[in-house]
């Protein structure tokens, strides 16, 4: 779950904020992360029978989305790679990757690194915006 900082106030809606917080840094319920995995498994297969080639990260749920520490900053775990439509973009033959605004996830764009560079790999090109610093000054 996300922790409590000023990059997120504006974009997690108020009716989830409470319970956010008060969860900071603990793991998503198992049974919401069964639910999930599960959509997200009959989404992919939707996909796959359409003739959608579908690309995923490698994703160690026990081992990844740990503390973050940067020269600039840190954080008490990173939040999640479940949303690669924040980060990535694909026009045409080329990927844009996009910096993330908040400090737990700052480190996303690695979970989907591997699959971006075996695209550049095949021709496609590759653009990634600057990483912003995060730290305290920043942010107002």
């Amino acid at each position: 779950m996300p922790y409590e900082h000023i990059s997120n106030f504006s974009v997690i809606p108020d009716k989830i904020k409470k319970e956010f917080y008060a969860n900071s840094g603990n793991k998503f319920p198992k049974e919401l992360i069964e639910k999930s995995t599960n959509e997200l498994a009959m989404f992919q297969q939707i996909m796959e029978d359409q003739g959608v080639k579908v690309l995923r990260p490698e994703i160690n749920l026990e081992k990844d989305f740990g503390p973050v520490k940067t020269p600039d900053f840190e954080c008490e775990n990173q939040f999640y790679a479940a949303m690669p439509r924040d980060i990535l973009i694909t026009i045409g033959n080329t990927i844009v990757e996009a910096p993330m605004a908040w400090r737990s996830r700052f480190f996303e764009y690695r979970y989907f690194r591997q699959i971006v560079k075996e695209l550049f790999k095949q021709g496609g090109n590759w653009i990634a915006a600057p990483k912003a610093q995060m730290g305290d000054e920043s942010y107002n």
